[in-house]
């Protein structure tokens, strides 16, 4: 008995230097496994995140052509000047044969055959001028019908003023006297009868041949 016990004494000590062991092995097992979960580099990565679903802004453009212009022609239009050099010029004025006209003012005139006992009795002539100097007829014989005195040689392209007498006789006489721009009068002598009234269709011939100046007019 005492030999086994000695035996069993043997074998106990093994047992307990592989419990030690055993024991140390399980302890350093649990103290590894926290370490590891606090190692930052043993987390596994984060997947990276997805693309910004926009697209890049594009980078500035280098074309000239696309850069604000400095051309002042691009420029919006300047307010109108005030410069009265600017403004549209206003009609030149007519210009007569020696003189310009300087009055913008209408002039008129007229004359009656008076004498009851002729055959032309109480036929009516009016002249008239208007702003630009342009000087006109009517014979009371064609209502509304206004002659351009233009249409006779010699007449003045600037009238400032018109006179009219009248003769009693068939065939008769109509004097039509204007004044120039220049002060110079023009005079025409024109037909006139019981066969039909003053027209633009008969003026030149009846008034040939046409408006002459008055010799030794004071201007």
């Amino acid at each position: 008995m005492a030999r086994k016990a000695g035996m069993m004494k043997k074998f106990a000590r093994p047992v307990k230097g592989l419990a030690a062991v055993s024991g140390a092995l399980l302890v350093g097992a649990l103290v590894a496994v926290p370490a590891v979960a606090d190692d930052p580099s043993s987390a596994p990565t984060a997947a990276p995140s997805a693309a910004p679903s926009s697209a890049p802004t594009a980078a500035p453009s280098d074309d000239p052509s696309a850069a604000p212009s400095d051309d002042p022609s691009a420029a919006p239009s300047a307010a109108p000047s005030d410069d009265p050099s600017s403004a549209a010029p206003s009609a030149s004025p007519i210009t007569p044969p020696g003189g310009s006209c300087f009055s913008r003012e209408r002039d008129v005139s007229s004359t009656v055959v008076d004498y009851g006992g002729a055959p032309l009795f109480e036929t009516q002539f009016h002249a008239a001028t208007d702003r630009l100097g342009h000087a006109f007829l009517n014979d009371s014989r064609g209502p509304g019908v206004w002659i351009d005195l233009g249409l006779v040689a010699g007449a003045p392209t600037c009238t400032q003023d018109t006179a009219l007498s009248v003769t009693e006789s068939d065939p008769g006489h109509l004097f039509i006297t204007l004044l120039a721009g220049d002060g110079v009068i023009h005079q025409a002598r024109c037909t006139i009868s019981t066969a039909g009234a003053l027209t633009p269709t008969n003026i030149a011939t009846a008034c040939a041949p046409g408006f002459t100046p008055l010799p030794g007019t004071p201007v």
